[in-house]
């Protein structure tokens, strides 16, 4: 019998870019949350780029001790959005070598989202091939 050993979970974050409609006021809630950000451009028109990549991070935050508990990121996000913009949260994540999953999360302002996960393949292949595929072990 083969022995296991126990695997590390890493997940990797990122966003599209989007505008926001207070510059700090956005900067400061990352700051808040663990997030890291980018800017792209400069003035109004500047765009972000979100992260949650760090070394204690395992994909976008969902807990947060000083909130309370829950944290729901894209709830939070949304009215820090540009209103003629829409935020895209990105993550994939598994075990190396056992598992890969992710999905997207498309945020609009009005606290609306989309979410798309990478499992969702098999449905789409079954409806596609009209075969099953095999999931993941």
């Amino acid at each position: 019998m083969k022995a296991t050993t126990m695997q590390t979970y890493i997940a990797a974050t990122q966003s599209n870019k989007f505008r926001v409609v207070d510059q700090r006021l956005f900067e400061f809630w990352c700051g808040t949350r663990g997030l890291a950000f980018t800017i792209h451009g400069e003035g109004s028109e500047a765009r972000y780029s979100l992260t949650a990549d760090r070394p204690h991070m395992t994909g976008w935050p969902t807990f947060l001790k000083a909130a309370g508990g829950d944290l729901d990121i894209a709830a939070e996000l949304a009215p820090l959005i540009h209103p003629h913009d829409i935020a895209v949260l990105f993550e994939s994540s598994g075990y190396p070598g056992t598992y890969a999953g992710g999905f997207a999360k498309a945020v609009h302002p009005d606290g609306r989202t989309v979410t798309l996960a990478l499992t969702d393949i098999y449905a789409k292949a079954a409806t596609v091939f009209r075969q099953a595929a095999a999931p993941q072990v």
